[in-house]
């Protein structure tokens, strides 16, 4: 999937708070809480736990080039087993001095589950339609 947005802030302050989990549960659907895992969180190679109410995920920051890319894979869990995961490449781009482009792209990497498998393929349009409304979501947080 695919997706981008204009945010009216400048790119610096747009990667702060796009990357601040503390803020995650103004515009992450269904966030309750992190804890932090392994590594110097914010760097390269940690991990952390992300809780929402239907899910865990495991967060691993794999490139950070701050202000302008932050790339995270997602493992789903399920009683310690990976059901799913994920990448996720953050661009962001300077438009003008108080604007930028956020552009986002996230491609499935495995999933190791039937069932998965099946909801996934039958939820495809729904997923896009919330992929894309947490953008906007994140938009009007940190424009606010």
């Amino acid at each position: 999937m695919k997706a981008k947005i204009e945010i009216n802030l400048p790119q610096e302050n747009v990667f702060d708070l796009f990357t601040d989990k503390q803020k995650f549960s103004e515009w992450k659907i269904g966030f309750l809480n992190y804890e932090p895992l392994n590594g110097t969180q914010g760097e390269i190679g940690s991990t952390t736990k992300l809780t929402f109410k239907r899910f865990v995920m495991i967060e691993t920051i794999k490139a950070k080039d701050k202000p302008n890319l932050y790339t995270t894979t997602y493992d789903y869990m399920q009683n310690d087993k990976i059901l799913m995961s994920h990448i996720a490449e953050h661009k962001f781009a300077e438009i003008s001095n108080n604007k930028t482009l956020l552009e986002v792209r996230s491609e499935i990497i495995t999933i190791n589950n039937l069932l998965m498998k099946i909801m996934l393929k039958l939820m495809a349009k729904s997923g896009e339609r919330q992929f894309h409304h947490q953008l906007k979501l994140f938009k009007i947080m940190a424009e606010k």
